[in-house]
């Protein structure tokens, strides 16, 4: 978790928008159907909000590669049910590195 939160951590200083509520949002959605609910179907949105497509397709790359990877930790740590994910991902130990951001200052979450 820690290093999607890096990665949306360096994005945010090139792009502010990122923590628009608009945005965020979005972010909680991808977040919540790719991790949460393992849905692995789900395509992340070509447009999340972001004010320029290069920043969108930075963004949307950091979710892809960084998400792939949570879910595979997930199999590895046998968190085998939505709670479990949830918990992980609202872990307020996990912090990214720049900053020390949580989840919740990138994710609109409920």
């Amino acid at each position: 978790m820690s290093g999607l939160l890096d990665a949306l951590d360096e994005i945010a200083e090139v792009h502010a928008e990122l923590l628009d509520t608009a945005v965020r949002e979005r972010l909680w959605e991808v977040v919540e159907h790719r991790y949460v609910k393992l849905d692995a179907t789900y395509q992340i949105p070509e447009q999340l909000g972001m004010f320029s497509e290069a920043a969108n397709r930075r963004l949307r790359a950091a979710l892809e590669h960084h998400l792939t990877n949570l879910v595979t930790i997930a199999e590895i740590f046998k968190l085998d049910t939505e709670a479990k994910r949830l918990r992980t991902l609202q872990n307020p130990a996990v912090k990214s590195e720049p900053h020390g951001h949580t989840y919740d200052y990138f994710l609109g979450s409920p």
